[in-house]
């Protein structure tokens, strides 16, 4: 997303999909997944699995909080090192609700309001879960609802906004770190722009969204590299998501997926990895895009295996079967190019051949529900 001339203008340097800061010190050695046992994660709904620690301080097992139709990268991640995780993500949420504001009814918790949870439950001399410095890894992934309502929304200017939600970032993890955190691992933004959902908006507004996010991502590069020379005894390491998506964006059979340009209505809100209906042209699996602005398990594991693979050196095998029992395969460390299912009767050749009208018409309608949520705009008939 960023070249490396503007990354070393950052302070930083590229190892593989990571960008780790640099400095004229030794820096800390990069986080020891074998290390791991305990993952907090904070952030949006690519992250999220519905977690809420007042509800019960241990995560439910399955994947019916999550946006993927599975699994997410959070969870793939903990299953690879037999690590408990507790995440506080949240959908729709934001880094600060003060900056960016969501007229969606009930706002949802930004980066501060999540980190107060944490706080309540994980932090203090006695804490109801015990956790300790060296072996916890915090996880901090926002951006995508704040460029996208920082876009969307014409009041805000991307120039005045993206300071602000970057340094109201910076201050979240200055307080992770007071309150004991010392390994982060921060996750850039992926190319929202080459979502359906966005794509749909034309060529003026996707570009608006690459430069948006490019400006975002640079801002936050400068705050790491801040963030690195205040704390030397803290190891901070940004994961950027931007190659691994365009990766299977650009070549998405090399990867298992057969349809990487658009997404099926009637798998929407839907959560089960396997799932296979009629009315799409393939199943779940095989595509990229769960709804039209969120990617599908499949790739919530590539990035969680790309993450791990960049730490470690290798992929790690899943160590610990999934909380429902399933069981879920890994791909080699180098994968050949893989075989996409040949649809069976029944799929359509083209798009929605098996819809119904209703499925078109409410897809079209959900469609036009995000648009309007994001442009802080309400449908007809509603508050």
């Amino acid at each position: 997303m960023l070249g490396l001339a503007a990354l070393a203008a950052a302070g930083v340097t590229l190892l593989g999909s990571l960008v780790a800061p640099s400095s004229a010190a030794a820096a800390p050695a990069l986080p020891s997944f074998a290390s791991i046992e305990t993952l907090f994660s904070f952030g949006d709904s690519y992250s999220t699995v519905g977690y809420k620690p007042q509800d019960g301080l241990l995560p439910l097992p399955g994947v019916g909080g999550t946006t993927s139709g599975g699994y997410n990268w959070v969870q793939f991640l903990a299953f690879m090192q037999n690590a408990s995780y507790f995440d506080f993500a949240q959908s729709a949420a934001t880094v600060n609700n003060s900056i960016i504001h969501i007229n969606r009814g009930e706002t949802p918790p930004s980066f501060d309001i999540q980190l107060a949870t944490f706080e309540e439950y994980f932090a203090g001399a006695e804490p109801e879960i015990p956790w300790t410095s060296d072996k916890s890894l915090f996880t901090v992934f926002f951006g995508i609802n704040d460029i996208g309502f920082t876009v969307l929304q014409d009041s805000h200017n991307a120039s005045e906004i993206v300071p602000k939600i970057v340094q109201s970032y910076e201050a979240s993890v200055s307080q992770l770190y007071d309150r004991g955190a010392r390994k982060f691992l921060l996750i850039l933004m992926p190319p929202t722009y080459r979502t359906p959902y966005i794509k749909s908006f034309g060529a003026e507004t996707v570009a608006k969204f690459n430069t948006t996010i490019d400006l975002y991502v640079s801002t936050l590069t400068t705050a790491v590299a801040d963030l690195s020379t205040r704390y030397p005894d803290a190891s901070f390491v940004t994961y950027d998501t931007a190659p691994m998506f365009n990766a299977i964006l650009d070549d998405a059979a090399a990867y298992g997926f057969s349809i990487s340009s658009t997404s099926c209505w009637a798998y929407w809100n839907k959560h089960d990895p396997e799932l296979d209906l009629p009315s799409c042209e393939a199943p779940l699996a095989e595509y990229a895009w769960a709804d039209d602005y969120h990617p599908t398990w499949g790739v919530h594991k590539l990035v969680a295996e790309d993450i791990a693979k960049t730490l470690t050196g290798s992929v790690p095998s899943i160590v610990a079967a999934p909380p429902d029992g399933r069981t879920i395969s890994r791909r080699a460390a180098q994968p050949a190019r893989k075989a996409i299912r040949r649809r069976r009767p029944g799929h359509g050749s083209a798009r929605g051949s098996g819809a119904s009208a209703h499925d078109e018409a409410a897809h079209a309608l959900m469609r036009e529900r995000m648009r309007r949520s994001w442009a802080g705009l309400a449908m007809a008939g509603e508050d």
